[in-house]
């Protein structure tokens, strides 16, 4: 039996259906190794929700080429600080983060050449967001992947939900569904704006991802 609940919260709708997960409970560590969903440059992606993590977002959204924060702030004033603080952070983020993909990647290096990035400044219904853009052509998820192979490589999602985002600047809302894992550390997202099936984007836990990480780095 599936339990189904509504939640509203300003802004957007959420309306979650849980389903039956795996039998093996997935790690986070188990997502992040499994190279065929991410894109080369995913760890520079880590590197940035760490940073987000540092100065205290909960919250990081992965597009293919983009990182978004999940904090808003009141003021643009409020956000530049935070996104001064956020290209700090990620700058010495970005070793430890290496030495964890090493590991779970079995690869001798990953690729030390950091991407120039905008920090952009951006308004959502009254308040101010922070996203990380590369100057260049960047590749954080894999190329076109899509919610069956995210089920072929992780199984079954823990749970599954919908969340409907409506903006100020859009008249269509945004309907996400979510398939989460590892007791929501990471959840795959399709969006009614893209084809079915298709990965928009990846909504991330970020103490949660950050201290798996962490523990990764540590081991000698």
């Amino acid at each position: 039996m599936r339990a189904l609940s509504l939640i509203a919260v300003t802004g957007f709708l959420v309306l979650s259906v849980r389903s039956q997960g795996p039998s093996k409970q997935l790690t986070i560590q188990d997502i992040l190794k499994e190279k065929d969903l991410w894109g080369k440059d995913f760890p520079q992606a880590l590197a940035r929700i760490e940073g987000l993590q540092q100065i205290g977002q909960e919250k990081a959204t992965v597009f293919s080429d983009e990182i978004v924060g999940g904090t808003q702030y009141a003021s643009p004033a409020a956000a530049n600080e935070a996104a001064i603080k956020f290209k700090a952070a990620t700058k010495s983020a970005q070793p430890e983060v290496n030495k964890a993909m090493q590991l779970l990647w079995n690869v001798p290096t990953i690729n030390r050449n950091a991407l120039a990035e905008d920090i952009n400044i951006r308004p959502e219904n009254g308040r101010e967001t922070i996203a990380s853009t590369p100057r260049v052509p960047a590749q954080f998820l894999s190329p076109n992947v899509t919610i069956a192979t995210v089920q072929q490589k992780l199984g079954p999602a823990e749970k599954v939900s919908q969340e409907t985002i409506q903006t100020e600047y859009e008249r269509r809302p945004v309907i996400l569904t979510k398939y989460s894992y590892a007791n929501g550390a990471i959840s795959f997202a399709e969006s009614n704006m893209k084809p079915k099936g298709t990965i928009d984007r990846v909504v991330i836990d970020t103490p949660q991802v950050a201290g798996a990480l962490k523990e990764l780095s540590s081991r000698k």
